[in-house]
This record gives structure tokens, sequence and C-alpha cells, in this order.
């Protein structure tokens, strides 16, 4: 009987201990009465019209792993374990799940587009300040430029303690200011905070350190950002409440419609049935059925489309298909429009090559859309090289090497959304094979570059 009982205490005390040892996490909630002033610059002509001013009252959650913003129309969950950021539309009753790259990728990208485009404006001599200075462009965009990213070196702002507020000022303006009385933050809360200034409010990435570096949650905060030559906005945030919780998370509630894109929501969901996906078996036993049949072309598009699709070549298979190729003038038609398209100065050649196969007699003609898509998009011709991309995939959505390609196009055009869409297709159908290592690589360069936003 003691035994039991000291085994039985033994096992109650192992229990404790380990629930000690095990993580209790718990969310800190603020709220916010945020006031934003938007005011349309004018074009020199007229003058500009007056402030336009909304008002909201913001739910901020912060968690281990996510934060979320909850507003009285939508709510937004940033989950940082899986890398999404779901956004919920309360009157319509649905959500868009899209990737936590893509939010960041645009900025990047619009940040290096609008320097770029101010540096060719200057030089001209049009106007100095079209896009308006490397400062402010960070402001709008909260990152640093990635060209220069001198802003830990070389302060872009002056600095003025007024009283209890801190005042970031450039070239004479107060752009930034908060006060520095406020609740105390512990380590997951302020990094949670942290996380909400990159993500929710417009503010230079400075001004977001000197805030978060005070440990607290500032009872005021100011942001001013221009979005040149169109508008100018002012920011303010009041903290009316905060609060720990004994409990954490944060998931999508019941009854919401997942929103799909109208590009893509079909596609997508004819390639999640997998029911009609060949194997690799099947395609070169087309391979074989089709040269026996004298369709050599056909044959040779069934064998790279294996390779589009998981990244086998099959090379022993493909060096029997040129075996008496020579004498084929479809297939050799087919060979030289696809060496002339690995040069970008020869696309438009390759484009018109593409375009003479005759495709009345072949199974997978669809494929030489993806070809020819390629030559379309070297050509500086994104959206309809798209729409070929989407063309092939409505015929095979299985095809990886597609997908990744169609969300270049969305890339190229900034429609981020969009390419992570693809891209995350690409490597759901197929995820060793190699066209996923450069999606890969570029989601490493911005956990790298910015890693205040992961």
């Amino acid at each position: 009987m003691r035994n039991r009982t000291v085994a039985l205490a033994s096992t109650i005390l192992t229990a404790a201990a380990l629930s000690n040892a095990l993580p209790c996490w718990s969310d800190t909630i603020l709220h916010f009465d945020a006031t934003t002033e938007q005011r349309q610059l004018g074009d020199g002509k007229k003058a500009p019209a007056g402030p336009t001013i909304s008002q909201r009252k913001l739910t901020v959650s912060l968690g281990h792993d996510y934060i979320s913003v909850d507003s009285a129309d939508s709510k937004r969950i940033w989950r940082f374990d899986t890398r999404r950021v779901i956004t919920i539309n309360k009157k319509e009753k649905r959500y868009v799940d899209d990737s936590l790259y893509a939010d960041l990728a645009f900025r990047q990208a619009e940040l290096n587009n609008r320097m770029m485009l101010g540096s060719i404006i200057q030089k001209a001599g049009i106007r100095t300040d079209v896009m308006g200075s490397q400062t402010a462009l960070e402001e709008l965009f909260g990152i640093d430029a990635p060209s220069v990213s001198l802003s830990s070196i070389v302060p872009k702002y002056d600095v003025i303690t007024d009283g209890g507020t801190i005042k970031f000022n450039h070239k004479g303006h107060t752009r930034a200011e908060f006060k520095t009385d406020g609740d105390i933050t512990d380590n997951d809360a302020k990094t949670g905070f942290r996380h909400f200034l990159c993500y929710q409010v417009q503010v230079h990435p400075e001004v977001r350190k000197a805030i978060v570096e005070t440990g607290k949650f500032p009872d005021t905060m100011m942001f001013r950002t221009d979005n040149l030559p169109v508008s100018a906005y002012r920011q303010t945030l009041k903290l009316t409440s905060s609060a720990v919780t004994d409990t954490s998370g944060e998931s999508i509630p019941e009854g919401l419609a997942l929103e799909s894109s109208k590009e893509l929501g079909d596609l997508i969901h004819h390639a999640e049935d997998k029911s009609n996906k060949p194997d690799r078996e099947d395609s070169v036993q087309f391979a074989h059925d089709a040269l026996a049949a004298g369709n050599r072309l056909d044959a040779m598009l069934a064998l790279m489309e294996v390779g589009l699709s998981s990244g086998d070549k099959l090379v022993d298979e493909v060096k029997k298909l040129n075996e008496g190729a020579d004498k084929d003038p479809q297939f050799q038609l087919f060979i030289k429009a696809v060496s002339l398209s690995t040069d970008p100065h020869s696309s438009q050649d390759a484009e018109k090559l593409f375009d003479q196969i005759d495709r009345t007699k072949l199974k997978k003609a669809y494929e030489l859309d993806i070809y020819k898509a390629n030559c379309v998009l070297a050509d500086g011709k994104p959206a309809e090289a798209g729409q070929l991309f989407i063309k092939a995939l409505k015929a095979n959505p299985y095809i990886s090497g597609a997908w990744a390609d169609l969300g270049d196009t969305y890339y190229s055009s900034f429609r981020m959304d969009l390419a992570w869409q693809c891209w995350d297709e690409a490597r759901r159908l197929s995820p060793a094979n190699p066209i996923a290592a450069k999606v890969n690589e570029l989601e490493d360069h911005l956990r790298s570059s910015y890693p205040d936003f992961f």
C-alpha cells in the first residue's frame, strides 16, 4: 500500500513539475482610439481640398506567435508561426488567407521602384521632390531603403524631447511623436507591439525602434506620411486601456467563407483534386505510345511536362526521341524555338516559331503555351504571359513549373498576393521541385533583411 502511495505521490509531483516547465502564454489586449486625417495634395493649378477625417476604435491583441487588430467592420490576424495573414470582412462573413511575405515584398519592390523613378525624374530636371525624399518613402513603407539602409548609422531626424513627448523632426517639420509615459511591456508583448507597429502603422523604422526600446505602450502616438504626389496622412493613436488575459490564441470564427481570388480560385480548386493527376509512369507510357504512333513532338511534350511538374528531366527517355529526329520538321521547329527562347534577345523570334507549330494532332499542345508565355514575359508583357500560363493550367492544373512562372508574372506586376498564391501552389504540388528554391531564397532574403517583421 505504501509503495502505491509513494508511486502516486511521485506521479503527481512529476506531473506538476512538467506543468510548471511548460510555457503558459497570455495575451496583452490594447484598446486604441485611432484618428486618420487625409489631405489630397494640390496639382499646382488649384488649391488642395480640405482634410478628410476618419475615426475608429481598435482592439489589438498581442500574443506569443500572433497579433490581431479588430475594428467594427474588419479584423486582421498575423500568424508568425505559419507566416500567414488572415483578413476578415465581418459584414460579408468572408476571409482572405494570404502569405505574410506578400505585404513585405510589395513594400520593398514599390519603395525601390519609387526611388528609381524619383532619381530619373530628378536627373531629368523636372522636379526634385515628386516622389518625396528617401526618408518620406521609408516612412510610407515602414522599411529602410534596401539600396542604402543607413538609418541605423546616419540619423534621419532631429530628435527633440519636449516634456514627456519625444518628437522626430525632419527638415523643420514634426513627422512623428509619442509620449514616454505608458504601461510597461513584457518580452512577448514587446515583440507583439513591434509587429503591430510594423504591419498596422505607417512609421519610419527609426521611430519604430525608439518606441519599442522604451519598453512601454505610449499613451499617445502621432505619425505623418506622404504618398506623393497624391495625398498626405496624419495618424493619431490614443491608448485608452490595456490588460493581460489568462488565455492565448486566435482563430478564424466559425461560419466564415474563404474568399478565393477571381483569377486563381477555380484553378487552385482543381489543382487540389489529385484524382486526375498523372504520375511519372503514365507520362512515360504516353510518350512511348505517341512515338509509336509517329507523333514525336507529343512524346517530347509529355516528357518535358514531367520535368516542369517535378524537376525530373528523364534524360534517358528524351535521348530515345532524338533517334531519327532530323527527319521530323515539327520536332525540329520545336527544338529550335526552345533553343532561341533561352536567349532574352531572341524571345520574339522564338515566339514566332512556337506559333508556326501545327497543334492539330497534339494532345499536349497546351504545353506550348507555357514556353511561349516565357518568351512573352521576357519581352516585357507580363499580362499577356499570365493569360497563356492560365490557359495551360486550365488544361493541366498540376504543372508546378507553370504555377511558379505564373507567380513570376504577378510579382513583376507588383501583385504580390497572387504571386505567393501561385508559388505556394507550386510548392504544394511538388515540394522537391528545384523551382521552389528561388521562392525559398526570396523569403529567406526578406526575413534576414527585415527581421522586425518576423
